[in-house]
């Protein structure tokens, strides 16, 4: 479910913050988030350039979809031909969606294999071995319980040995207490170092359920409640930087994104460890506090949106009849008659000219 790559380098952000910073998890995971959101500003630039180069274009792309309403592969052919001869991206605008699911793929094995990624630079066996002489220490009377939960994650991680696997979540709670003392008696284990996973009272370590009295599951709710605000306040802003047309085209990709990143936060939070769920509620909290910049940067560099240009009806000239009035004609009689003259008018203005002639 993780992608290796990414994981590998969060390994080593989260590594470090974790050796030299704090060893509390849920801190480690916020300054993780403050680092990546620095990191990641220039390429939300990029996207914010992308989404005004879509407005941009959105008055002729209103203009194909009602030229080829009747011609889906023409009206297909001709957006694709816009798009490159503007020189914009058509997935720009959904980049700062995609940059947090990759983050959350890459974060997601350093959250859920703390021990393979941070301690023990990615040795397998390593683990199994660790996870087999606390087990063994523990029968012996040798493990120390400093937190009074070592009990519990201990008995947890022997049902897991015997069932033939490790579940390294559980295996770096035991840990609590332990390390020193392993890292004396078997210095193979030198890179061991304690995660403390408590945060606010949560156990960041653990995964959110449904039931009223997981604590945890208060997180998944104030996921969805922080990207709603997130998506209600880039729709203002949005909103306010844009006119014309391109107002219309903004505000339906805006209401899609305002229902749709609160689901998915809220979904996601109880399917994943809890320590993701704050990495997306900090990412949430910080990505509101960054739209302002955004689009005041965004702004100054790429300029605003200019509201589509609406051209003026001419005025109808009056006409002007033999007893010296003005009348002005219809506006679809002017619009059928290049000289604002109705037939009438002309007829009649024709039989005056003969009867001049005439006398």
């Amino acid at each position: 479910m993780y992608i290796p790559l990414v994981t590998d380098l969060f390994a080593v952000i989260m590594k470090f913050i974790m050796t030299t910073l704090t060893s509390n998890f849920g801190l480690a995971i916020i300054i993780f988030t403050v680092v990546t959101k620095v990191l990641l500003f220039p390429l939300q630039l990029k996207s914010k350039k992308g989404m005004i180069d879509q407005q941009r274009i959105a008055p002729k792309m209103a203009a194909l979809e009602k030229k080829y309403k009747n011609n889906k592969q023409k009206y297909s052919e001709e957006v694709q031909k816009l798009y490159k001869d503007e020189g914009v991206s058509m997935l720009g605008g959904c980049l700062p969606t995609l940059l947090v699911l990759v983050i959350i793929l890459g974060l997601y094995g350093v959250i859920y294999k703390p021990v393979h990624y941070l301690m023990l630079d990615r040795d397998k066996a390593a683990v199994t071995a660790v996870a087999s002489q606390l087990s063994q220490d523990y029968a012996n009377g040798l493990y120390i319980d400093e937190t009074g939960d070592g009990g519990k994650w201990m008995e947890k991680l022997n049902k897991q040995i015997k069932a033939g696997r490790v579940d390294e979540l559980s295996l770096a709670q035991a840990l609590a207490g332990n390390v020193d003392r392993l890292k004396a008696e078997h210095p193979e284990y030198e890179g061991l170092f304690e995660i403390h996973f408590g945060f606010l009272g949560l156990d960041l370590g653990d995964m959110p359920s449904y039931s009223p009295i997981n604590l945890l599951a208060i997180l998944p709710v104030i996921s969805a409640i922080t990207a709603y605000l997130m998506s209600l306040l880039t729709q203002k802003l949005n909103a306010a930087s844009v006119q014309g047309s391109a107002a219309a085209s903004a505000a339906n990709t805006s209401k899609m994104m305002l229902y749709f990143m609160p689901i998915m936060s809220l979904v996601i939070g109880f399917t994943l460890p809890a320590g993701l769920t704050l990495y997306w509620i900090v990412n949430n909290i910080l990505s509101g506090a960054q739209e302002p910049l955004l689009m005041v940067v965004a702004k100054k560099r790429y300029g605003a949106v200019e509201p589509e240009p609406v051209k003026a009806k001419k005025k109808p000239k009056p006409v002007v009849e033999t007893t010296g009035e003005e009348v002005t004609p219809p506006e679809d009689s002017a619009g059928d008659e290049p000289n604002g003259l109705s037939e009438e008018t002309e007829a009649a203005g024709g039989d005056e000219e003969d009867e001049d002639d005439d006398e």
